[in-house]
């Protein structure tokens, strides 16, 4: 339980309190924030479906004061690495974020941190 914890608040430092840092190097091919191959294409179907609601920030969620974390850049955090996003979406964050694990196969959550790391 207490490694849990310990995973959660790395999970908090990494989204709400590190600022998000744009590096100038390119995380391969495809250009950030635009799907090009077929599984960021699949993985962007993916997220638009059970992930944007909560993780696509916009000026009416800011206005609102709506607690959403905005997953740009996710890869480019401190720490953040696809085991460790992979353990997220599938246990989720109890009381923040549901489980997917029995939602996404293996091969479904290849094409979401395939999305993810191009967003």
């Amino acid at each position: 339980m207490s490694s849990l914890k310990s995973v959660y608040r790395l999970f908090l430092a990494c989204v709400l309190v590190s600022p998000l840092t744009l590096s100038a190097q390119s995380q391969g091919p495809a250009t950030p924030g635009k799907p090009q191959t077929d599984e960021q294409l699949r993985g962007n179907a993916y997220f638009e479906k059970t992930c944007y609601l909560c993780h696509n920030p916009t000026g009416q969620t800011t206005e609102l004061k709506i607690a959403v974390t905005n997953l740009a850049g996710l890869f480019k955090r401190p720490g953040v690495t696809e085991e460790y996003v992979r353990q997220r979406i599938q246990e989720g964050i109890p009381g923040r974020m549901p489980a997917y694990k029995y939602t996404y196969t293996p091969a479904q959550l290849d094409n979401i941190i395939a999305y993810l790391k191009i967003r």
